[in-house]
């Protein structure tokens, strides 16, 4: 028998229209390095519902920011990665760019990643 996918109602709104990023590469010490850079096309919003980074070589202390136009809207810490879920999505309006930031605050040079997700209506 067949699988098929059943989608509650009030949900198809949502069908294609997730997005996910992910990036990685060498941060110096006592760096950062703005990991994802996305511009929401006009006429589109992006819902933010989670964001990320870490360390792929080297455990260490690392941070990791969320930027929309330039502000930073949230931030954590971890060692050597953390994942931050946002229970009330960040809206980006079409036009506006979101940023990934992850930051080195160390004397190592790491491989470092940064994610981000969430859906676009």
């Amino acid at each position: 028998m067949p699988y098929r996918m059943v989608v509650p109602p009030g949900f198809t709104r949502y069908i294609g229209a997730l997005k996910s990023f992910y990036n990685h590469f060498t941060v110096g010490s006592n760096s950062y390095g703005d990991m994802i850079s996305y511009t929401v096309p006009s006429g589109k919003t992006l819902y933010v519902t989670y964001f990320g980074g870490g360390c792929l070589n080297e455990p260490g202390a690392m941070y990791v920011l969320l930027i929309v136009d330039g502000s930073p809207v949230v931030g954590s810490g971890g060692n050597p990665a953390v994942t931050v879920s946002l229970p009330t999505p960040v809206v980006v309006e079409g036009g506006s760019t979101t940023k990934v930031r992850v930051g080195n605050p160390t004397a190592n040079t790491p491989d470092m990643f940064g994610s981000l997700g969430g859906y676009e209506l």
